[in-house]
C-alpha cells in the first residue's frame, strides 16, 4: 500500500511556523538589548565629559528594565521589567536623599510578584489539573508542569511521551529538569523559565531541536546541546525555551 508523503505536511508546516516565530523573537531580544547598551554607553560617556549628570546604578538597572519590557514576548518578562524599573527609581531616590529605603526591606515584593503571576495565570484559565510537584528526583508522566520555587529547588525527571511544555519560576532557588526520556506530543513544546537570583538546567534528548528565546539581565540563557542534522524521514521535535534570567542562569544541554 502506498502512503502519500504529504499527509503530514500541514502538521510539519505548523511546527516550522512556530519555530520560525520563536527564532524571530529570539533575535529581537538581543537586538533590543544591544540598542539599550549603546544608549547607556552614550549617556555614561556624556556624564564623564560633563555634559549630563547621571547616577550609575539607577541608569543601569533602569536600562535593564526597559530592555526586558521592549523585548518581552510574555507577560512574566514584562512584569520583571517593571520590577527593575521600580528598583531603579528606589535607588535613584535613595542616592538623592529623598528616601532611605533598604532593599532588604523590599524582599516581600518578590512574593507579591509570584502571587500576581499565579493570579494572572488563573484568570487566563490555566488548567490546575495539569500541575504536579516532584521532589528528590521522582519521575513525572504528566504532559505539563507548572512550578514555583522560592528559596528552594527540585530535581525532576519527566518521562511523559506526550510532553507539551511547562513553566518554572525560580526566585533565590534552583532546579534540574531531566527530559532525556520524554517525547513531545506533536512537533513543538514550549518551556517558559523565569529566574531571579537563581537558575538551573534542562536536559533534553539528543534528537530534539532546541530554540532558546530567553534573555538575560546580568544573567544568561545558554544552549549547550549537541547540534545535529535531523533525519528528514522522521518528524522533527522542537523544544522552545523562553523567559528571562535576572542575576541568574539557565542552561539547556544534552547528556
Amino acid at each position: 500500500m502506498n502512503v502519500d508523503p504529504n499527509l503530514n505536511a500541514p502538521r510539519n508546516n505548523a511546527g516550522e511556523d512556530a519555530v520560525a516565530k520563536a527564532r524571530a523573537a529570539a533575535r529581537r531580544g538581543p537586538l533590543v538589548t544591544a540598542i539599550v547598551v549603546i544608549v547607556v554607553g552614550i549617556v555614561l560617556l556624556l556624564d564623564q565629559l560633563g555634559y549630563v549628570s547621571v547616577d550609575f546604578w539607577p541608569l543601569v538597572v533602569g536600562a535593564a528594565g526597559v530592555a526586558l519590557l521592549l523585548s518581552a514576548s510574555c507577560w512574566s518578562r514584562r512584569l520583571w521589567g517593571a520590577g527593575l524599573l521600580l528598583a531603579a527609581i528606589v535607588i535613584a531616590l535613595n542616592e538623592r536623599g529623598i528616601t532611605r529605603i533598604q532593599f532588604w526591606q523590599l524582599w516581600p515584593l518578590y512574593i507579591i510578584v509570584v502571587g500576581v503571576g499565579l493570579l494572572w495565570k488563573t484568570l487566563q484559565g490555566s488548567n490546575s489539573s495539569s500541575y504536579s510537584s516532584s521532589y528528590g528526583g521522582k519521575s513525572l508522566s504528566s504532559p505539563r508542569f507548572n512550578s514555583v520555587y522560592v528559596f528552594s529547588g527540585t530535581d525532576r525527571k519527566i518521562t511523559a511521551k506526550d510532553f507539551e511544555g511547562g513553566k518554572i519560576s525560580a526566585i533565590f532557588g534552583g532546579f534540574k529538569i531531566d527530559l532525556s526520556r520524554a517525547d513531545i506530543a506533536g512537533d513543538v513544546a514550549v518551556i517558559e523559565v523565569n529566574a531571579v537570583f537563581g537558575g538551573g538546567e534542562i536536559i533534553v534528548p539528543e534528537h530534539w531541536v532546541v530554540v532558546v528565546e530567553g534573555g538575560g539581565v546580568f544573567g544568561a540563557f545558554e544552549d549547550k546541546t549537541r547540534h545535529f542534522q535531523p533525519d528528514a524521514s522522521q518528524p522533527t521535535k522542537t523544544l522552545v525555551v523562553k523567559g528571562s534570567a535576572i542575576f541568574g542562569g539557565i542552561v539547556v544541554k544534552t547528556w
